[in-house]
Order: structure tokens, then sequence, then C-alpha cells
């Protein structure tokens, strides 16, 4: 989502998806979705499809245009690696 990031352990952040497959009991309490579905509609946002699991193009070269020194984090908002 930034090139710059006020997350005091990382220098930029890296969300090429958006939303995530509920996989077990403890989804229901899911701190992202909550987050994520209070800006569903909301046009231009990042969230505007709520906790839907999706790519995000755009994003998958973002990382490419970073220099290599630095510390990088990857969106805790989706599940990249689910199955399904």
């Amino acid at each position: 989502m930034s090139d710059h990031s006020a997350i005091e352990w990382t220098d930029a952040t890296w969300n090429p998806v958006r939303g995530c497959t509920k996989v077990s009991p403890g989804c229901k309490f899911c701190y992202a979705e909550t987050f994520a579905e209070r800006f569903r509609g909301v046009a231009g946002h990042p969230f505007e499809q709520g906790f839907d699991l999706r790519l995000v193009p755009a994003k998958l070269e973002q990382p490419l245009r970073w220099l290599l020194r630095g510390r990088y984090g990857k969106s805790p908002l989706d599940n990249i690696g689910a199955a399904g």
C-alpha cells in the first residue's frame, strides 16, 4: 500500500492481495475482516470490496521500484498463502 510506512519496524509495506478465505474457527474473531468491512462500498478505498479475497495486479511490481536495502513488510490484512 505504501512506499513509506509509519510502522516503526518497516520502511514500506507491500499488499498485492486483499482479503482472506476463512479456514478455521478462529477466523470468527478476525480483526482484519472487521477493519476491512468498515470500508465496503467506499469508492476508491483499498477495501472498497470489503474483505473479499482478490489480487491487486497493479501492486505486484511495486517492490521492484524499491531500493534493495531497507525493511519491508507484507500486509497483515490478507492471507496470501491460503489455499482455496
